[in-house]
C-alpha cells in the first residue's frame, strides 16, 4: 500500500495542537483531537478599513494593506497627487508627472510601483515608474488602455478587462508584463470596466467593476493561466482601486467620489484530513 513516507520520504509530525505560524501545504497529527490535519487558505472576507484623506475615484493604486500607495485619479478634473498608506492612516506622496485616471491598477509597491495607461482625458499608453520618492516615466503600453485592472511587479506585471479606446466595447482580456513586453494571458472572468486587481502575476484577485451600467461584486483569482470565481464585495463597486496581495489587500474608494474602504482576508487555516 502506498503510504505518506514512501511518496515523501518522511513520516508526518505529530503535535499536542496546531504548528504556528502555519503554512500552506503543512500537514501533521494532531495529538489533541487524534486527526491528520492539514493547512489551507478558505474563503475570504472583506471589513471596513481607514478612509482615504480625500475623496476620489478612477485612481491607481500599488502596493500592501500596509505599505499602499494611491495616485492620480478624478475628483472633478483629473490630479497628479499621491497618497501612502501605512497600514493604519495615509500620508502626501510625490506627483505623478501626468494628470491621468482610469489607468491599469495595483502593479508593483509602495516603493516600486507602475502606473500604467489611464485617460488624459484621451485614451493613452504612458507608463510612469515610482521609487519610493519620485516619479519617472518608462516605456509605453503597446496598445492605449484606460479602467483596466491590474496586479504584479514592476517586472512581472498583469493588466486585465477594461477597453482600449472611450467609444470601443468593454474586454476581458488578460495580458502579462515581463519588464520589457506584454503577452497574452487567461481572460478575465467577467467582461468588465474598471475593475480593480491586486497580488502578484502568477496569484492575483481581480473585483468590482460595471458593465452596461451594473456595478459588479464579483471576484476572481488567477493562478497564472486562468481566472476562478471566489466570495463577493460586500458592496459593489466600481472606479475603485486595489492594494495588497491574494491573502490581504484593500479595497479604495469607488464611484461617487466614495471614500469607502473594505479590507479583503484570506489566511491559512488548519482543517482535518480524516472524519474520525
Amino acid at each position: 500500500m502506498t503510504t505518506y513516507k514512501g511518496i515523501k520520504g518522511l513520516s508526518i509530525r505529530e503535535i499536542a495542537g496546531d504548528p504556528d505560524p502555519l503554512a500552506t501545504g503543512d500537514i501533521w497529527y494532531s495529538s489533541v483531537t487524534a486527526k491528520i490535519r492539514g493547512a489551507k487558505i478558505p474563503a475570504g472576507a472583506w471589513s471596513t478599513a481607514a478612509d482615504t484623506n480625500s475623496s476620489k475615484h478612477l485612481c491607481g493604486c500599488s502596493g500592501t494593506a500596509d505599505a499602499g500607495i494611491a495616485f492620480a485619479g478624478n475628483n472633478g478634473p483629473f490630479f497628479v497627487a499621491s497618497e501612502e498608506y501605512d497600514g493604519t492612516s495615509w500620508a502626501e506622496g510625490d506627483d505623478c508627472n501626468t494628470a491621468r485616471g482610469r489607468p491599469a491598477q495595483n502593479i508593483g509597491t509602495q516603493t516600486a510601483a507602475l502606473f500604467v495607461g489611464g485617460r488624459a482625458p484621451g485614451n493613452n499608453a504612458e507608463v510612469e515608474e515610482y521609487n519610493g520618492t519620485s516619479w519617472t516615466e518608462s516605456g509605453d503600453l503597446p496598445v492605449g488602455t484606460e479602467r483596466a485592472g491590474g496586479a504584479g511587479t514592476q517586472t512581472a506585471g498583469l493588466a486585465f478587462a477594461g477597453r482600449s479606446d472611450p467609444g470601443t466595447a468593454v474586454c476581458a482580456e488578460t495580458y502579462e508584463y515581463d519588464g520589457s513586453s506584454w503577452t497574452d494571458g487567461g481572460d478575465y472572468g467577467v467582461v468588465a470596466m474598471n475593475p480593480f486587481g491586486f497580488g502578484t502575476q502568477g496569484a492575483a484577485v481581480g473585483a468590482g467593476g460595471y458593465n452596461s451600467n451594473p456595478n459588479i461584486a464579483e471576484a476572481y483569482t488567477y493562478n497564472g493561466t486562468s481566472w476562478t470565481e471566489v466570495a463577493d464585495l460586500n458592496t459593489a463597486l466600481y472606479q475603485s482601486s486595489g492594494s495588497g496581495t491574494n491573502q490581504s489587500a484593500l479595497s479604495v474608494a469607488g464611484v461617487g467620489l466614495s471614500q469607502k474602504v473594505e479590507a479583503w482576508s484570506q489566511a491559512v487555516t488548519a482543517s482535518n484530513f480524516t472524519s474520525s
